[in-house]
């Protein structure tokens, strides 16, 4: 198999900022997404305004949920 560069994805964060451990949703870490952008042959994308990701704290390795 061979892997094929298709885009470079790059974030500005800052964080993680304090956790939400109690919430009824369980504890997650939070951290602010600045920038981010998209860059490849096929795609060119920024994001249109900050947000957040909210991942739940784990001591494995990082992994795509996929939700």
């Amino acid at each position: 198999m061979q892997l094929i560069e298709e885009f470079l994805y790059r974030v500005k964060t800052t964080g993680p900022l304090k956790t939400t451990k109690g919430s009824p949703d369980g504890e997650r870490n939070y951290w602010i997404v600045s920038e981010a952008e998209l860059k490849g042959p096929q795609i060119k994308a920024r994001i249109a305004a900050p947000g957040s990701d909210w991942p739940v704290p784990s001591n494995e390795s990082p992994r795509c949920s996929g939700k």
